[in-house]
């Protein structure tokens, strides 16, 4: 009986240093739980941004979500890439509902800081690549030993056809550089959520790589 006893206590134990370590942040567009499996930071993963871009959103402008402070999310890993002729699909798959993007932040700092930020936009011109081959976490270390504690922001965004097709139809329309577009969303849900990270939307600095820069 005294040993089923400790073994429940351990399960108790276990469970809620578990709950304790997973990071959390509330935002208007709601509550996320992200993982600490790098034991200096916080990671929220694969956040939407946006509305799935297929259907009849396909080949349109992205559509922002609906805010929603009570809407929770597990943001524990990441999403997937979008659609590409890409030799590494194998990294995290590819799918159409692949506006996503990712934070990572210092462990610890508190939800009411004011961090900067650095968003940035991988290249590939603009055919290939996602958010996962940059992940910032070696970026966000950095900062931290050297006293000067960023926040770290990587999207994904439409490439190839799905973010740049070249079509008659679509520019009498102005349904042009969907890619772009996302991008833009991407960093106006970072202006109006970010705060609840622990970052400043007053000092959000751009940054990228080949066609992303």
């Amino acid at each position: 009986m005294q040993l089923l006893s400790l073994r429940a206590l351990l399960i108790i134990y276990t469970a809620t240093s578990d709950a304790l370590k997973t990071p959390k942040a509330e935002s208007p567009s709601g509550t996320f739980y992200g993982n600490s499996s790098i034991s200096t930071l916080d990671q929220f993963l694969g956040i939407p941004y946006a509305e799935p871009p297929i259907g009849n959103l396909r080949f349109s402008d992205p559509k922002p979500l609906p805010s929603n402070s009570s809407h929770v999310y597990n943001a524990s890993s990441y999403g997937p890439g979008c659609p590409q002729l890409s030799i590494y699909e194998e990294y995290n798959g590819l799918s159409e509902d692949c506006l996503t993007l990712n934070i990572i932040r210092p462990t610890a700092i508190k939800n009411h800081s004011s961090l900067p930020v650095l968003f940035f936009i991988h290249g590939g011109a603009n055919l290939n690549g996602q958010s996962i081959f940059y992940n910032g976490t070696a970026l966000v270390q950095h900062s931290i030993s050297i006293d000067e504690p960023i926040i770290y922001v990587g999207i994904n965004y439409r490439l190839g056809g799905f973010g740049f097709l070249n079509n008659p139809t679509f520019l009498a329309a102005g349904v042009t550089n969907l890619g772009l577009k996302d991008q833009y969303l991407a960093l106006k849900w970072v202006h109006d959520n970010i705060k609840g990270f622990g970052g400043d939307p007053g000092k959000v600095i751009i940054f990228g790589e080949s066609s992303g820069a």
